[in-house]
């Protein structure tokens, strides 16, 4: 994955996802350079670098009416149409349906601090080249874990902010079975190509992949979950 790795940089993205998925598009050329963010948060998630200043062509959902409020004023004159609403695996691929992103487009990413392992596993409206999806580092390399479905969650009513999303194991074993292939991340964000794009582009296991910040406390953290 250093191939990769070595061009990252950050302009919008949570840390240097930016460099990076140039980095994968640069490699894999693009289609029609369409995206879905499914928790685009202020700034664009891991889309807004594409639609801002590669032109892409965007859809970003988030459930904050004030975040969706700020994507419309950033990303005024672009491409992109912004939406405020609470995805569930029950209505992601009508959602989907509904603004025109079936088939198969350049790029899906998801980060919703919740449900990311049960909405990934439910889309098939489309089927994104490359898929970006945040996993929980707090969860550590080798446990396949993800919190249960539950399509009220809300990080801000647990218990703790370490109940949430999924661990990179469980977003790489799923993902394997929806024929995808874990090739690189940064930090707390995966990336997934789909097989048959780029072979020549090797997958790599969970552990040379995970990430996690300094001073990681997994244990700490799982100990409190089962308590």
């Amino acid at each position: 994955p250093y191939d990769l790795l070595s061009e990252r940089f950050p302009y919008r993205s949570q840390n240097e996802e930016d460099g990076l998925l140039l980095a994968i598009f640069k490699r894999i050329g693009m289609t029609d350079r369409r995206c879905v963010e499914i928790g685009c948060g202020l700034n664009g998630g891991n889309s807004g670098f594409l639609v801002q200043e590669c032109g892409w062509t965007g859809l970003m959902v988030d459930a904050d009416r004030r975040k969706i409020a700020s994507i419309k004023t950033r990303f005024a004159g672009h491409s992109l149409t912004a939406v405020k609403h609470r995805v569930t695996r029950e209505d992601i691929n009508v959602l989907v349906q509904t603004y025109g992103f079936t088939g198969e487009l350049d790029f899906l990413s998801i980060d919703i601090d919740g449900n990311d392992y049960w909405v990934w596993e439910a889309v098939t409206a489309c089927s994104p080249r490359v898929v970006a999806l945040e996993y929980n580092w707090l969860f550590g390399p080798e446990k396949a874990v993800t919190i249960p479905y539950d399509p009220e969650f809300r990080l801000s009513e647990s218990a703790t902010r370490g109940y949430r999303g999924a661990s990179l194991a469980a977003l790489a074993h799923l993902s394997h079975r929806k024929g995808y292939r874990l090739v690189a991340s940064e930090r707390v964000n995966a990336f997934f190509m789909r097989n048959d794009v780029s072979p020549a582009i090797p997958a790599i296991d969970v552990a040379r992949a995970y990430r996690a910040p300094k001073g990681a406390d997994v244990q700490d953290v799982l100990d409190k979950i089962q308590q």
